[in-house]
C-alpha cells in the first residue's frame, strides 16, 4: 500500500492540536492561580504595593515577570483577575509583554540556545527590549 503525502489540512490539524494539548495544562494553571487571587486578595492591595508614579508602577510592571515567572498560557486569566481588582491596564499590558522575557528561566534557555553566537549579546539584548 503505497504512503499518502500528507496534506494541508492533516499539517494544520496536527499543529494546532499539539499546541492546544501543550497549552491546556497552563491555562488550567492560570485559572487556579486567578482563582486564588480572586478570593484571597482584597480589592485595596493593588493600590497599596503599586506606586503612585504611574511611569515607576508601569516599570515595577515590567520587572515582575522575574519575580513572578508565569508563562504566557498562564498569564491570560491571572491578568483579567488582577484588572478587575483594580491593577491600572498599562501595568497589565506591560506585564504581560515583558513577563516572558525577564523570566529568568526563559533568559536561561535563551543563554543556552544560543551558545557559541553571541548568547549574552541575545539575551541581555531580549531584555532591553522589553523595556
Amino acid at each position: 500500500m503505497p504512503i499518502s503525502e500528507p496534506s494541508q489540512l492533516g499539517d494544520f490539524l496536527y499543529a494546532f492540536l499539539g499546541i492546544l494539548f501543550e497549552g491546556a495544562p497552563y491555562i488550567v494553571l492560570g485559572t487556579i492561580i486567578s482563582g486564588f487571587i480572586d478570593a484571597y486578595l482584597p480589592s485595596n492591595a493593588i493600590d497599596r504595593f503599586l506606586p503612585r508614579n504611574r511611569s515607576m508602577a508601569i516599570f515595577m510592571s515590567g520587572l515582575l515577570g522575574a519575580v513572578f515567572p508565569v508563562c504566557e498560557c498562564a498569564i491570560v486569566p491571572v491578568i483579567r483577575r488582577l484588572v478587575q481588582k483594580g491593577l491600572p491596564l498599562s501595568c497589565a499590558i506591560t506585564y504581560m509583554l515583558s513577563a516572558p522575557i525577564v523570566n529568568p528561566i526563559v533568559a536561561l534557555s535563551t543563554f543556552s540556545a544560543f551558545a557559541g553566537n553571541d548568547a549574552m549579546f541575545m539575551t541581555i539584548s531580549r531584555i532591553g527590549i522589553a523595556y
